[in-house]
């Protein structure tokens, strides 16, 4: 009987990679997201992060999460990483305080895709909630993979603070022009 070595290897490796672990990160805040933020004319404070999708909400409680059978750890769940990364860029803004107009989050997809061999995306949809409007942003945010499990994998764990940036930014954004659109006081719109 003949034997494969080759295929032997691979399928070793293959397991092997599989009991991975790679960790990740705590969120940045960027500099575009502070800017940004400063030129918000309130104070916030972020009430808390959810989601009604049981998908979403299901990933929102784990702390680890894995692709292409490798498993990488979020410092803390998603749903407090969430939490924890918009606190974090308004409190770098300035514009972070208890006493300010309440943020929630609700989550209806978090998700990424490592099927490509050399890059991966990850689809963000958050509807944020202050005071009674709703931003609604949805973004895709694509980063550079890899063929190799360990590798993939690390990359998407930390393509995560990108693509929370970049929904943050697209919330800032509008919860900017909301509040030129507001009249001052002593102005009639």
């Amino acid at each position: 009987m003949k034997r494969n070595y080759p295929l032997t290897l691979v399928c070793l490796f293959s397991l092997l990679s599989g009991c991975s672990v790679a960790g990740i990160r705590r969120h940045q805040p960027s500099v575009q997201n502070i800017r940004t933020a400063e030129s918000l004319k309130n104070q916030y404070s972020v009430s808390g992060v959810e989601s009604d999708n049981p998908r979403a909400s299901q990933r929102l409680n784990k702390r680890s999460m894995g692709c292409r059978m490798v498993n990488y750890e979020l410092p803390t769940p998603l749903f407090t990483f969430v939490k924890d990364a918009l606190t974090d860029e308004l409190d770098a803004a300035r514009k972070l305080s208890p006493s300010g107009a309440p943020i929630s989050i609700s989550v209806i997809e978090i998700d990424s895709d490592t099927s490509g061999m050399n890059d991966g995306y990850w689809n963000t949809h958050l509807i944020y909630d202050v005071n009674g409007k709703k931003y609604d942003i949805k973004k895709t945010t694509r980063f550079e993979s890899a063929y190799m499990a360990d590798v993939a994998c690390r990359n998407t764990g930390n393509a995560l603070t990108d693509a929370l940036a970049e929904n943050f930014a697209g919330f800032y954004r509008e919860l900017a022009g909301a509040e030129q659109a507001q009249p001052t006081k002593g102005t009639k719109k």
